[in-house]
């Protein structure tokens, strides 16, 4: 394992912050033949922009950026790749790892790798066929979502097509999350998935359609009984069978600038015992059924 260096000492005051975090960037040498990349990547030390959370009694919103990190590599490495890779992921880094030549070993370059390993993980022969996939590692990079807890507003102006993909954790005993969008300026589109990644308007499970000015709020499940909307009732698309504990969410901007602000919260279970299901029902009567109803207002009387 690589071994960490102190930094020398200087007369400057240590004024930092102590919570600032460290990350340490290193070369990974294959096993059982020469380098096929050029020159050497020292080890060294930069910090993160990332600082220990605070607690205030209320958060502000914040603007979130999706962050991303592309791993090359062309052999096995001499230590263990899983840790540092799970501690980049808890930092909320969507990891791409690149494979190169034939000495791989496709185990670790799952490790290091986000989930899931078939979107996020690519083998090519040599370095010059790297630009073959270079488009898709550049749109997938571009659909990586950024992670938030549960609580924690968020911000952002977005362009007529642009999106912001967000995944949010659940934590294991709740299965139900509060969405609440405002469209501060321009017109949104908010989209909801337990299975997508990316949910559009081709594949959601909720959407929330909202106008300069509206707020709007929705109840993500897995349990359909217990999605409500208080906007835009749409029918569901994409499959949950499977669990999951992350909802992934996406916000499109359908205005030349669109302004939002989000916030997600665990839903209070009462809202789910007014009827029994917690489900918001809409009944539409359709033109035959209000024929229907005439017709029997009008000849019932005569069979009595």
């Amino acid at each position: 394992p690589a071994t960490t260096k102190s930094a020398p000492t200087t007369a400057a005051p240590t004024t930092a912050a102590p919570t600032t975090e460290q990350v340490t960037t290193r070369r990974l040498n294959p096993i059982g033949g020469p380098d096929l990349g050029g020159g050497v990547l020292p080890e060294t030390k930069a910090p993160l922009t990332t600082t220990a959370p605070t607690t205030p009694t209320q958060l502000e919103p914040v603007e979130i950026k999706s962050k991303v990190g592309i791993v090359v590599t062309d052999g096995k490495s001499h230590d263990d790749v899983l840790k540092p890779s799970l501690e980049a992921h808890s930092l909320g880094i969507t990891l791409f790892a690149i494979g190169v030549g034939n000495r791989n070993k496709l185990s670790e370059l799952n490790e290091i790798a986000s989930d899931p390993d078939q979107a996020h993980v690519f083998t090519v022969g040599d370095y010059n066929a790297i630009e073959n996939i270079r488009a898709s590692v550049r749109r997938r990079s571009c659909l990586a979502s950024a992670p938030i807890d549960i609580g924690q507003p968020i911000t952002g102006v977005i362009s007529i097509g642009e999106a912001t993909f967000i995944e949010i954790g659940i934590p294991e005993n709740e299965d139900a999350v509060t969405i609440n969008l405002e469209a501060v300026d321009g017109s949104l589109a908010l989209y909801t998935s337990f299975s997508v990644p990316n949910p559009s308007e081709a594949l959601h499970d909720q959407k929330l359609v909202l106008t300069n000015g509206e707020t709007g709020s929705l109840v993500a499940s897995q349990d359909p009984n217990k999605q409500r909307q208080s906007v835009n009732r749409q029918r569901r698309q994409t499959s949950t069978e499977q669990s999951s504990n992350k909802l992934y969410v996406s916000i499109v901007g359908q205005a030349k600038t669109n302004k939002y602000v989000m916030k997600s919260e665990i839903t209070d279970p009462s809202v789910f015992n007014d009827s029994g299901s917690g489900q918001t029902r809409s009944i539409v009567a359709s033109p035959l059924a209000v024929c229907f109803a005439v017709f029997l207002s009008a000849f019932l009387p005569l069979f009595a």
